[in-house]
């Protein structure tokens, strides 16, 4: 089974494990880094080889992370503070957003919801 949850979330280093793309294994190697300096992994169950990234183009979180910041700001309403989002979101997932960042997934998901 192929996880593209948040299940293989770190909890002790506060960042998302990549698993294989093609088989779903969490085991691999380095395999050293493209031309842009990412880092390049091997899976050790069926040497497929590639690059961690996010679900969603052009963003450098995943989807969950972003629905979590705009659920938690629509769900408080305007008394939810985009700073206090941002430090809750930074807290549950140990990655570091500013608040612009969550207002710009707010408006974007307004947006979306509006059409």
């Amino acid at each position: 089974m192929i996880q593209t949850d948040l299940s293989s979330f770190s909890y002790k280093k506060g960042s998302l494990l990549p698993w294989c793309k093609r088989c779903g294994a969490e085991h691999f190697y380095r395999d050293g880094k493209n031309k842009k300096g990412i880092q390049k992994y091997e899976c050790r169950r069926c040497g497929y080889r590639f690059v961690w990234t996010c679900d969603l183009p052009r963003y450098n979180v995943f989807s969950e992370v972003i629905s979590f910041a705009v659920e938690v700001y629509t769900s408080t309403g305007l008394a939810g503070s985009l700073r206090g989002i941002a430090k809750l979101v930074s807290k549950a997932f140990g990655i570091k957003i500013s608040y612009e960042g969550v207002r710009q997934w707010v408006l974007k998901s307004q947006k979306e919801i509006s059409r």
